[in-house]
């Protein structure tokens, strides 16, 4: 399992870049779980808009996300 942590990614590259991570989460999070969990499970991308995809084996688990994904018996421990 791929945790991203935010506090290591918030602190590195351009403001620039720590904005487009910050639009990125909140795209994902305007997703319905549903669609989450459907999308992790067959490993397929999300589109975010403008361009961009949430890949999970690229972008991993938002922390935001690893309660839910492990309330619902998809991630070990």
């Amino acid at each position: 399992m791929f945790v991203r942590r935010f506090t290591k990614v918030a602190s590195k590259g351009s403001p620039a870049a720590r904005l487009r991570q910050v639009n990125r989460d909140d795209a994902l999070q305007d997703f319905d779980l549903s669609t989450l969990v459907q999308s992790y499970l067959a490993r397929e991308p999300l589109y975010l808009g403008r361009g961009s995809f949430w890949n999970w084996d690229v972008d991993g688990i938002p922390p935001w996300l690893v309660a839910r994904f492990q309330d619902l018996n998809l991630l070990d421990g």
